[in-house]
């Protein structure tokens, strides 16, 4: 029993020591910057100083060095293998490690050509080639010539991420062919690439005038600029149309959208947005060339147009078959302008008429010419001319004096001009008792005259006819 004893204490011994935990942390000093995992024997320390009754696996925490900027603590396996009667076991450790990030930086323009005082655009692709522990990545360009300047949108991004570079040109820049990098970096890692830059002179130029530069419009309605594309220098070239910085809401168009100089375009636009003023720019552009004019739009509320109609002469006789004229003025007197639509209403049968203008925004006028056939009945006829805006109509009324053309020669002594006319034909006649190249010459000055101060065919030739039959007569007469 005596002999026995020494061996329990000994087994007691063991049976607590295995009880201990095993957890503790130790450094993988291997650089594994390229290796996606990796596998090393390690030995450590241990209280415990028998073999287990099974074979376990026990967690420990482990800190990778070794890859700088991108140090990570990962949970690692340890296997226990073999066991020994010692202070020391050995133990595999695996771990595996993430490749660090990366990316590439690529230019799709391998050539741009730039003038003075010109922008374009270049367009930039950043991609990742690792797409573990992605960050921001921020562009920069380098080596770019005297008074050129780049702007990226956006300037920074998390990859896969596209920008647009913008080249502008100062008015004055160094002739010839440069090699720009554009760099991405993200901490100490960075991506480069490469395009040429060519700087030359301008071949052609343009500029751009609108008119009117503001316009005012009712809100929800539609109005028109006029856009002038003149040439400046160079050969002419097709001039793209644009509007820029417009409020959200409003539509429009140019009719034509291209034009080469000089040319001119229409630019409608709809007001279909808040009232207020909006300033905007007409833009055209031809091979990265961009010329702007500046245009203010003024939406206002709808106010009841009042105006007023107005018919001049109100009285007109016409022998029929015939035609006379009146003038119909529109006065503006207030609110909101927009066309007034005129028409025509009391006229007899056998009478037509047609305005020179429809319409007729205040202040303005518009022709009327009514017409008599032969089928309208004589009389004095009243009419009434209306005008009509979206909201209001005003009306006046004249009159009408239809006559049938009876006897010709009181026609004429109705027209002042043809009674001079007889009183000369009838001195010409008299002196042509005497002298007939006499008569014929007052004849011949005073249808001069006549032509030189009334334009009407038709005066001039009833004008004729009177010298001739009263200058025929008088010959006879006086003969």
């Amino acid at each position: 029993m005596r002999k026995l004893f020494p061996i329990l204490i000994f087994l007691l011994i063991i049976r607590l020591s295995f009880s201990a935990n095993f957890s503790s942390s130790y450094p993988i000093s291997n650089d594994v910057t390229s290796a996606p995992s990796f596998s090393e024997s390690y030995d450590i320390s241990s209280n415990i100083v028998s073999p287990p009754y099974d074979t376990e696996t026990y967690t420990v925490s482990s800190q990778i060095s070794g890859v700088p900027s991108f140090s990570e603590s990962y949970d690692t396996s340890v296997n226990i293998t073999t066991l020994k009667f010692s202070n020391t076991t050995s133990f595999n450790v695996t771990a595996n490690v993430y490749q660090p990030f990366n990316f590439s930086v690529n230019v799709v323009e391998d050539r741009v050509s730039l003038q003075p005082s010109i922008c374009k655009d270049i367009h930039i692709e950043v991609r990742t080639t690792s797409p573990q522990n992605v960050s921001t990545v921020y562009l920069y360009a380098y080596d770019l010539p005297e008074n050129v300047s780049i702007t990226f949108d956006p300037q920074a991004g998390i990859p896969d991420f596209d920008s647009v570079g913008t080249l502008c040109a100062g008015d004055v820049i160094p002739y010839g062919t440069y090699i720009v990098t554009i760099s991405g970096v993200s901490g100490n890692i960075s991506a480069n690439d490469t395009f040429e830059l060519e700087l030359t002179t301008i071949v052609f130029d343009f500029s751009i005038d609108v008119s009117p530069v503001n316009l005012t419009l009712v809100q929800n309605t539609t109005g028109n600029y006029n856009v002038y594309v003149n040439l400046v220098e160079g050969t002419p070239q097709e001039v793209t149309l644009s509007l820029q910085n417009y409020p959200s809401g409003l539509t429009y168009y140019f009719s034509p959208d291209k034009v080469v100089p000089s040319g001119q375009s229409t630019l409608t636009v709809n007001a279909t947005v808040p009232i207020g003023y909006y300033e905007m720019y007409v833009v055209g552009t031809w091979d990265g060339i961009a010329r702007s004019k500046k245009i203010g739009l003024n939406v206002v509320e709808r106010i009841p147009l009042n105006f007023n109609l107005r018919i001049v002469p109100d009285k007109q006789t016409i022998y029929k078959p015939g035609s006379t004229q009146y003038t119909i003025y529109v006065d503006y007197i207030s609110g909101t302008r927009e066309p007034v639509y005129l028409s025509v209403s009391g006229l007899p049968s056998g009478v037509t008429y047609n305005f020179s203008q429809s319409s007729v925004i205040p202040s303005g006028s518009s022709l009327l010419t009514i017409e008599a056939s032969g089928e309208a009945e004589d009389g004095n006829y009243t009419f009434t001319v209306c005008g009509s805006s979206s909201e209001s109509t005003v009306c006046d009324t004249a009159e009408l004096e239809i006559k049938t053309l009876i006897i010709p020669l009181q026609f004429l002594f109705e027209d002042p001009y043809i009674i001079i006319a007889i009183i000369l034909g009838v001195i010409a006649g008299y002196v042509g008792r005497y002298s007939t190249p006499i008569s014929i010459g007052i004849f011949s000055t005073a249808f001069v005259i006549y032509s030189f101060y009334n334009y009407d065919i038709l005066c001039l030739l009833i004008l004729s006819i009177a010298f001739i039959i009263v200058y025929t007569l008088n010959k006879l007469i006086f003969k």
